[in-house]
């Protein structure tokens, strides 16, 4: 099974809503690697999904869905670090500039975060707080190169690990905002639902 068809499956086997009419109608995407609960490297994957001429495309790249070391470590809030729960959020981002500098998407409704506060290295997936508005966004890492450590990056955003590969999905992201508007859809699967790679 290509990856196409495993991500089109999750969707169906956890009854998300997978938009699959019209060309640029995006599925955004995330998979967390559930096997690197103390990893600062960006082993994640984040993408869209879209119909374009009666057929699936995608991009998929490099990311992290976790935050870095240093803010699970030491956090910027004082509940802990944040961590996004797997699930699917209808309109979780809009069109928007990550900090105010460059164009990203921002937080749109609250969503629930995980707080992991005991300041260590691993992933705590445990202390599950009610949706709040937490300034989670969808963003690129260095403007200029491929990271390869999260470092400060992430304090709970989804990051993309390489500029070339953001500009990319952000291509798709206008083109769809265009004909859809300027709110999505996130998804973020764990790589146990992704079956059959």
């Amino acid at each position: 099974m290509n990856m196409i068809a495993a991500i089109v499956r999750a969707y169906r086997e956890k009854n998300y809503k997978l938009y699959e009419h019209g060309d640029y109608n995006v599925n955004l995407f995330g998979i967390r690697n559930r096997d690197a609960i103390h990893s600062d490297t960006f082993n994640d994957k984040l993408g869209v999904l879209y119909m374009k001429d009666w057929d699936w495309r995608i991009i998929i790249a490099d990311g992290t869905t976790d935050p870095g070391i240093d803010s699970r470590t030491n956090p910027v809030n004082k509940q802990g670090a944040a961590i996004l729960p797997c699930g699917q959020y209808l309109r979780a981002f809009k069109l928007g500039k990550h900090k105010g500098q460059y164009n990203a998407l921002v937080q749109n409704v609250p969503l629930p975060l995980y707080r992991d506060n005991n300041k260590d290295s691993k992933l705590d997936f445990v202390d599950l707080q009610e949706p709040a508005m937490c300034g989670i966004n969808f963003h690129r890492a260095s403007a200029v190169k491929k990271s390869t450590k999260v470092g400060n990056w992430s304090a709970g955003c989804q990051v993309v690990a390489d500029p070339n590969d953001f500009n990319k999905i952000m291509e798709v992201i206008n083109k769809s905002a265009e004909i859809y508007g300027s709110q999505f859809t996130y998804t973020l699967f764990s790589s146990d639902d992704i079956h059959d790679l």
